[in-house]
């Protein structure tokens, strides 16, 4: 902690790398490491323009890059994995599909998890009423970071806990809430992905009709092709409310089962 006479302070809030940093740590071309417990909590912190900068609320990871090591041709990826030993969130400082952007210097650079795995998986401008599609909130227990530099790995392992203040929480409890979440997220995923099958079909039969227009085919392929559009529309507006283009849009169109299944999740992973 630092102060200036009546004006202001700063705290460090993690000091794990000083404990470990050495002349070995530093000749070397990337360093991981070893991250401190997080803990699952809630933290209210204060908010305005003279509000302090918040506490960090999630997993601090620290590594070392050397000023030997090319930034702009290096890729450098940081690997958060479950107890399984599974990627449940990747970090890259040039992301790929599904990756998260990890901006990276010469030196010291710490990225903060927000102890969040994948989000629920939507179709494209999807518009949801009072759904939190957030990240699926990791369970207490081991979980471990990989660091990837172009391609030399290290990893290192950490704990998540509950925080102490929680003793009516058992961490069961919070294990039954993720699996719960799980299975919500994998309820809308299913959901989902069926509406976007459901429009990639339609889109190739409404492909075929102009195809078969513009040859002057004739027979009942026009009839019976019309009707599989309107019938696939007709099961797309059940699963999802396509007049919706913004949060405040559900006033007048109700919400459909899409965004009924996100409201569950987000409830259940709240």
């Amino acid at each position: 902690v630092i102060a200036t006479q009546g004006r202001s302070f700063w705290l460090m809030d993690d000091v794990s790398p000083l404990r470990a940093i050495s002349e070995e740590v530093m000749e070397k071309e990337a360093h991981l490491f070893q991250p401190s417990d997080a803990y699952r909590t809630q933290l209210g912190n204060h908010r305005g323009s003279g509000a302090p900068d918040p506490a960090p609320n999630g997993a601090l990871v620290y590594f070392y890059l050397s000023d030997q090591l090319d930034l702009e041709s290096a890729t450098v990826k940081l690997h958060i994995k479950d107890a399984k030993g599974e990627v449940r969130q990747t970090f890259s400082n040039k992301p790929g599909e599904g990756e998260s952007r990890l901006r990276v210097q010469t030196g010291l650079n710490r990225m903060q998890w927000n102890l969040q795995y994948e989000r629920p998986v939507a179709q494209p401008k999807a518009v949801f009423s009072l759904a939190n599609m957030g990240g699926l909130r990791a369970p207490t227990g081991q979980h471990s970071v990989e660091l990837v530099v172009n391609e030399q790995s290290s990893s290192q392992n950490f704990m998540l806990k509950k925080d102490p203040r929680w003793e009516h929480i058992k961490d069961e409890d919070i294990m039954a809430r993720y699996e719960l979440a799980t299975q919500a997220k994998a309820l809308f995923n299913d959901c989902h992905a069926a509406i976007g099958e459901l429009r990639s079909i339609r889109s190739q039969m409404k492909d075929a009709l102009a195809m078969a227009k513009k040859h002057d085919i004739s027979g009942d392929f026009e009839e019976k092709g019309n009707a599989l559009v309107k019938e696939l529309t007709a099961m797309e507006k059940e699963l999802i409310q396509t007049q919706s283009e913004s949060g405040q849009d559900p006033i007048n169109y109700p919400s459909m089962l899409d965004d009924q299944m996100a409201y569950l999740y987000s409830v259940i992973n709240a």
